[in-house]
């Protein structure tokens, strides 16, 4: 088996009424056909109705919050993940997602201790998980 080119790992979102999640069956087939291992939390599709073993299917391995943190080279996420997430991730990791850093001086505060590379996805569509979620894989790869 090769090296992956990167790690990405998916956690759910736990702000209360968010049901998006920040990838797809779609978005797992195109960046694990450019050589990207993909990880997500089980159940992180639910509020979507996208189950695990839809995520399974183009190739992405379910695992525990705890495991794709400590996996993952990336991980995304719709909103603000939650501060015990941050302060485990690694010094280098980098957070994608729609994050407010302009204006979540805790979150930037956080990621800046944790030595985490913050990569802020804008969004100017309605449904912003869909074009974060359906990135082009050579963008987010190099």
């Amino acid at each position: 088996m090769t090296q992956p080119l990167i790690v990405v790992g998916a956690l759910s979102e736990r702000a209360p009424g968010e049901h998006r999640v920040s990838v797809t069956p779609h978005s797992i087939a195109r960046l694990t056909a450019h050589g990207v291992r993909v990880m997500v939390e089980a159940g992180a599709g639910t509020g979507s109705w996208i189950s695990d073993a839809a995520y399974e299917t183009p190739g992405a391995e379910i695992g525990s919050a705890s495991k794709i943190i400590d996996t993952a080279d990336a991980i995304t996420c719709v909103g603000r993940p939650p501060a015990e997430f941050v302060a485990s991730m690694r010094p280098g990791q980098f957070l994608v997602g729609l994050l407010h850093t302009a204006t979540d001086s805790d979150l930037v505060r956080s990621m800046t201790a944790q030595s985490v590379v913050g990569l802020v996805r804008r969004c100017r569509t309605v449904s912003g998980a869909a074009s974060l979620s359906n990135q082009n894989p050579r963008r987010l790869t190099g």
